[in-house]
This record gives structure tokens, C-alpha cells and sequence, in this order.
């Protein structure tokens, strides 16, 4: 999720008397050659918004400053830096990224820069940039960052070209990524049967504990199919749970749903602003959904009925022909009425006369 966070910025009016300018000038230097720092951040310093040098000698001078009268064209401020912070992309554990933009920088002096947040920290010091700089934010885990930035007005021994240091902070966040899930069916293969359900999720952030479950469509507060079941996130930021006994021909949502929390809880750091009027994250809740179908179960198999024929079958003579054995069968019909007319006409001359 990517959003912008607007940072603090500082009243710089740009005119400035040159008599306020050479005191200036001078008193810094002498105050560097004492060996006085301008890196802290007293309440002092909320006027201007900026930094200014402590010490006895600097403490003394403060006093007479501010017991005389002085217009705001004649006071002394500090460059109009800014700091910014764009994220640009969610986290499951150190992956998270974002963009830090220094701005309204001056060609000379240092500037140093510090990002802080949960387990994670990185700074680092630019002695030679331009009037914007960006620096890209890697390795990140989700939760509240702040980003600081100091334009430091020395250069070793160099006078200083302006009155008093800058500085600029923001707040921002890097949020937990929102999960995914992903289903695969494994339809019932027999009557009665049931289908079973593989889902994959992703985009886990490590050390959240999930929960999972399947419903009938679009029900959430439905009664889940089989217990619902439970998943800590690991570094991998993936899981799969199964869900057995789905009945076929349904319609069904995989749910998922966690929480995460930030730890440790954001603390103000002390610095002098309102850091872009940042609202810090505390818990984010982490669910997804997908919808999901089981196809029919196999229809039982019919059996074929069995019944008994009462047809009597006449047989029939092959046919006949040059082939066949029609003529062989009368013939011997033939030769058997010839040898019954032989035996009767040889009986009749063996009859003796009376």
C-alpha cells in the first residue's frame, strides 16, 4: 500500500539584516574556536525550530539576545531543510522499502541523516549534494519509523555560511503485507463421496498467527466445514492447509484471517516538531478470501435388468444347392424306398403255391 506522509516544515523568512548576519558570523566562529558543539536540541531552540550552541558564553549571549527587542525581519533562522519519507512497498518480515527525500539543502556544509525503527536503523552523513536528495530505504521490517536530518553550517574549521544549524523530522510507517490465498480442488471420484480442498496462502507476515477456514460462499460467520485451523507465519511467508470432506456440487469460501501488532509500541522521539503530524500504526488487521467450487460427485452406475424369452425355435433344413446337403439327404430317401420295393417284390416269389 503506498501513501504519502507530508513532513514538518519550518518558518524561514529569507531576509535578514546584514548587522544580525556579521554578529553571527562572528559569534559562531568564536564559539567553534571554544570548542562549543551545536548538535543539541535544547528548548531553546523551539522558536526557530532549529538547533543552537550551548555554553556558558552562548548561554550568556542567548540571555542578552532575548532581553533585546528585535522585529522577525531581523531574527535569526535557520535553512528551510525538509525531510520526507515515501513508502514503497508492504513487508512480511525485512523486505519493505521506502524513499527518503532531503530538501531545501545548500552547496556547503554536512548533512547527516538517521532513520530508526523497529529492529532496524541506518544513517549515514553527505558531504557533497545537491539541493534534493534521495535516498532508498531497503530491508525493512513492518511497523513506525521515524527519519531525522541535520544540515550542519560547519566544514571543518570553515566559518559558518548561516546562523544556526537545520533540522527536519518526520514519522512514517512500512505496513504488514495483506495475505493471499490460493485453491486447489481434488474433486470426490465416487457416489457419496467427497471432495477435498488445498489452500496455499502467501504473503504471510512472519511471527502472525492465522487462522483458516472454508464456509459455504460469502459466509464468514458460517458454520465452517471441518475445524478451522491455525498457522504461524515463518520467514518464508507461506503455508498450506487441507480441507477434507467437502460435499460435491458447492459453492465455498476459504477464509484467512490474523492480526498484527506493533512491537514495540511507537515512542515519540524527542525532537522538537510534530513529525508531519504522523498517526503511528498499533494493530492492522491481515484477512483474504477466495471463492472455490466442487464439481458433482459421480452418479451411481446403472445395472442391466435380466429377463427369460419363451420362443420356441422351429428348426430348419440347410439350405440346398451345390453346396449343400439337400441333395445327398434325398437321395438316400430314394435308395431306402427302392430297397423296401426290392424286399417286398423277392418275398412275393418265395411264397410257395398251395
Amino acid at each position: 500500500m503506498d501513501y504519502d506522509v507530508v513532513p514538518a516544515r519550518h518558518p524561514s523568512p529569507r531576509s535578514r539584516s546584514i548587522r544580525r548576519a556579521a554578529l553571527a558570523a562572528v559569534l559562531v566562529a568564536g564559539l567553534a574556536a571554544m570548542g562549543v558543539t551545536t548538535l543539541a536540541v535544547p528548548a531553546a531552540a523551539e522558536e526557530t525550530g532549529g538547533t543552537v550552541a550551548s555554553g556558558p558564553v552562548a548561554d550568556a549571549v542567548a540571555t542578552d539576545a532575548a532581553s533585546e527587542p528585535r522585529d522577525e525581519e531581523e531574527s535569526l533562522q535557520p535553512l528551510d531543510i525538509g525531510v520526507a519519507v515515501t513508502p514503497l512497498s508492504c513487508s512480511t518480515d525485512r523486505d519493505g522499502s521506502a524513499l527518503l527525500a532531503l530538501t531545501g539543502l545548500v552547496a556547503a556544509g554536512i548533512v547527516a541523516y538517521d532513520v530508526q525503527g523497529p529492529n532496524f536503523a541506518v544513517g549515514g552523513s553527505l558531504d557533497e549534494f545537491g539541493e534534493t536528495e534521495e535516498i532508498e530505504l531497503v530491508g525493512m521490517p513492518p511497523g513506525n519509523y521515524y527519519a531525522y536530518a541535520e544540515w550542519h553550517p560547519f566544514d571543518g574549521d570553515a566559518p559558518a555560511p548561516a546562523p544556526v544549524p537545520s533540522f527536519d523530522w518526520v514519522g512514517f510507517a512500512i505496513e504488514p503485507c495483506q495475505p493471499d490465498v490460493t485453491v486447489a480442488v481434488t474433486e470426490c471420484s465416487s457416489t457419496g463421496g467427497a471432495g477435498t480442498a488445498v489452500a496455499t496462502l502467501s504473503n504471510l507476515v512472519a511471527g502472525v498467527e492465522y487462522v483458516a477456514w472454508v464456509t459455504d460462499v460469502g459466509a464468514p460467520d458460517g458454520t465452517p466445514y471441518g475445524e478451522p485451523q491455525a498457522v504461524v507465519a515463518d520467514a518464508t511467508g507461506t503455508a498450506t492447509v487441507t480441507f477434507s470432506s467437502l460435499p460435491g456440487d458447492r459453492d465455498y469460501t476459504a477464509w484467512i484471517d490474523g492480526v498484527w501488532e506493533a512491537i514495540p509500541p511507537w515512542e515519540e522521539p524527542p525532537f522538537i516538531g510534530n513529525g508531519g503530524n504522523f498517526v503511528p500504526l498499533e494493530t492492522v488487521p491481515l484477512s483474504a478470501g477466495v471463492d472455490f467450487s466442487t464439481q458433482p460427485c459421480p452418479a451411481a452406475a446403472v445395472k442391466p435388468s435380466t429377463t427369460t424369452s419363451s420362443t420356441t425355435t422351429t428348426p430348419t433344413l440347410a439350405a440346398t444347392g451345390t453346396d449343400g446337403v439337400g441333395g445327398a439327404l434325398v437321395a438316400a430317401v430314394a435308395l431306402l424306398g427302392l430297397g423296401l420295393a426290392s424286399l417286398s417284390a423277392g418275398r412275393r416269389r418265395s411264397t410257395p403255391r398251395s
